[in-house]
């Protein structure tokens, strides 16, 4: 079990309104931090507003983190375990938290190996030259968000942070981090306590732990880099890429001092090759344009355990949806891909799993822009489509406010498909009052321009 860990989460007791006592120190805390920023006494005011203002409206309960987590289904048999999530969604203590990562964005953004995402990658590695001896290696770094005492990580993250700032940043994140407590779905009546870790979930956790990486581990290596012949450092989190151009011995003892400096965290060297790595969502490898360019060849990496599922068409999702999140991944494709003929089989793939589960209609929908912005034809299709919503039901409905109402509701939608696809949409309804929901069928939807239809019957 996930909480099991002793070292990581001890179990704790407190009796009725704990959580009250905890907002009542967090807005003791606020105010002391206030005191020693480097404000006038009016800006002091809002700077506290400023951080209390997610108090004035989350539910006090909303203090304790919820357990939740993922499994990671892409790691090798024998290594698929839970990813634990703190999740503080609307928390109280959200206005400290952005307080703290505006603290250290702008140090972060600064460092070049340091990237935001994937394309960052591409960019950087777009035309460097890798000679045919380059290794690539990717490295991970273990429970990144969860390992770690807090003490190093506020000692760290303090030196990146403005000396006229650094006073309130320390009272802030020593309180943050010193308050993490858990509630699980499973355990409603328990609660736990967290001894490590930033928390992969809280608002700050990403900026916190980078920064802790990089004062204890990088700022010492990076300058160095040319000693081990090393050519490229990326890292992302908890990936790290490194493209080195030394003989084995050599890239073996800067992995070796890497994982030395390392102190806090495990790290694991995941590949080591001449050939390719894979890194974040990208394949990057020599191939055909190395060998015409000596840059690295990048396409994109797919998972074997990824579950790539399309929104049917049939889904009650808005038409905007329906339309958009393909496009969004053309512009993956586009902006990931730094060749042609990479792009062209990706965007193959990407059509035959949209037709696999939507039908080519759809994929003819989304690619062809010709058919997109046909001019109004005669031809109509005479097959009904029907799509039903069930909505919970209202004793309201009984005075008869239920046309007027779904009457508003087929006119945004007909709206948001006129706009986003230049087409006019024919709808009816028929609705049946059930004694606990509203059966609601939406009859002949169909786009006038083309006469094909947007979904397909469902149950």
């Amino acid at each position: 079990m996930v909480l099991n860990t002793g070292s990581r989460y001890s179990e704790v007791f407190f009796g009725h309104g704990f959580e009250r006592t905890l907002l009542m120190e967090f807005a003791e805390a606020a105010f002391s931090a206030a005191e020693v920023a480097p404000l006038e006494d009016d800006d002091k005011k809002d700077f506290v507003s400023s951080l209390l203002q997610p108090a004035r409206v989350s539910k006090a309960a909303n203090v304790f983190a919820c357990l939740k987590y993922t499994v990671k289904t892409h790691k090798p048999p024998g290594e698929v375990g839970f990813r634990a999530l703190h999740s503080s969604v609307n928390t109280p203590l959200l206005g400290a938290m952005k307080f703290i990562a505006s603290l250290l964005k702008p140090q972060l953004t600064a460092l070049p190996n340091l990237l935001k995402r994937s394309a960052d990658a591409v960019k950087q590695l777009q035309h460097w030259r890798v000679s045919p001896s380059a290794f690539l290696i990717a490295i991970d770094i273990k429970d990144f968000f969860l390992d770690g005492n807090h003490a190093p990580i506020t000692s760290a993250c303090q030196e990146l942070v403005k000396p006229s700032w650094r006073s309130s940043f320390l009272i802030l994140v020593k309180f943050i981090l010193d308050t993490q407590y858990l509630t699980s779905p499973c355990f409603p009546e328990r609660m736990w306590k967290v001894n490590k870790g930033a928390g992969m979930g809280l608002q700050c956790s990403g900026e916190l732990v980078d920064s802790t990486f990089f004062k204890t581990v990088e700022e010492g290596i990076l300058p160095q880099l040319d000693r081990w012949r090393i050519v490229g450092y990326f890292r992302f989190k908890d990936d790290i890429l490194v493209v080195s151009d030394s003989p084995r011995e050599v890239l073996l003892d800067f992995v070796s001092t890497l994982k030395k400096a390392s102190s806090v965290w495990k790290l694991k060297v995941e590949s080591v090759s001449q050939t390719e790595a894979r890194f974040l969502d990208l394949r990057l490898f020599k191939g055909a344009r190395w060998l015409a360019t000596g840059c690295l060849d990048i396409s994109i990496n797919h998972k074997v355990t990824a579950q790539k599922q399309p929104v049917a068409t049939h889904s009650l999702h808005p038409p905007h949806t329906h339309l958009s999140w393909p496009r969004s991944l053309v512009h993956r494709i586009n902006t990931l891909c730094n060749s042609r003929m990479y792009q062209f089989e990706e965007l193959s793939r990407l059509k035959c799993m949209i037709a696999e589960r939507c039908g080519w209609e759809h994929v003819s929908l989304v690619f062809d822009h010709v058919r997109r912005r046909a001019p109004i034809s005669n031809h109509s299709d005479e097959k009904v489509v029907a799509s039903r919503l069930i909505i919970p039901y209202h004793k309201e409905w009984e005075i008869g406010a239920i046309h007027s109402t779904l009457q508003r509701v087929l006119h945004r939608y007909q709206r948001t498909l006129h706009l986003q696809c230049n087409v006019h949409v024919t709808m009816s309804i028929s609705y049946t009052l059930q004694t606990r929901h509203l059966d609601i069928q939406l009859w002949n939807l169909w786009m006038a321009d083309h006469g094909w239809r947007m979904g397909t019957a469902v149950d």
